[in-house]
C-alpha cells in the first residue's frame, strides 16, 4: 500500500468533497502545480488508492424505479428452462453472472 503523507490526504480530501474534479482545478484548489498533482494521482492510482472510477447509473433515471439482485441456485437439469424464460424477459430484465 502507498504510504500517504499530508499532500496526498489533502488531495484526496479534495476528491472526496468533488470526485469529478479536474486535475487542473484541483491544482488550484490546493495551490500545486498540474504536473505535481498528476503524478500523486498516477503514484496512488498505482498503489491501489483508488478502487473504481466508474459512475453509478440512476435505474430511477432511466425509466426503472425499482432496481433488485435476485440470486438463485437451480438443479443443472432445470437450465434449459429458465435460460428459456429468461430470453423471455424484457429489454429491462438483465441477467448477470
Amino acid at each position: 500500500m502507498t504510504k500517504l503523507d499530508a499532500v496526498d490526504l489533502d488531495l484526496l480530501r479534495a476528491l472526496s468533497h468533488d470526485p469529478r474534479a479536474t486535475v487542473v482545478a484541483l491544482a488550484e484548489k490546493l495551490g500545486l502545480s498540474r504536473n505535481t498533482v498528476q503524478a500523486r494521482m498516477s503514484r496512488l492510482e498505482k498503489g491501489g488508492v483508488f478502487l473504481s472510477y466508474e459512475r453509478t447509473l440512476s435505474a430511477e433515471a432511466l425509466g426503472f424505479p425499482i432496481e433488485a439482485f435476485l440470486h438463485g441456485t437451480v438443479r443443472q437439469a432445470e437450465l434449459p428452462a429458465i435460460r428459456e424464460a429468461l430470453a423471455r424477459c424484457p429489454r429491462s430484465c438483465r441477467r448477470t453472472g
